[in-house]
């Protein structure tokens, strides 16, 4: 799950990961447990677009969850349950 509430501008919390934006062009981004720091050279700007798409995915589940006449998964007829999308 990606959260970026209540956190530092620009951190986002991956699990048990943090994924922290480079402050400045001469300085790495990177991306810590409390045990490891890896810094992110060349795949700083891969891990954020990934990082946004998963924020639009999950925007659109919510929307999607929020509203079930909305999905086209299920039909009509079915009772209105609350959808299961894997």
């Amino acid at each position: 799950m990606v959260d970026t509430t209540g956190s530092a501008a620009g951190v986002v919390l991956l699990g048990k990961w943090v994924y922290t934006p480079a402050p400045a062009a001469e300085v790495n981004a990177t991306l810590h447990d409390s045990y490891r720091r890896v810094d992110l050279r060349h795949s700083a700007q891969l891990l954020e677009d990934l990082l946004t798409e998963l924020g639009h995915i999950q925007e659109r589940f919510a929307a999607s969850a929020s509203n079930p006449e909305g999905c086209d998964t299920h039909s009509p007829d079915e009772p209105h349950q609350q959808p299961l999308h894997v």
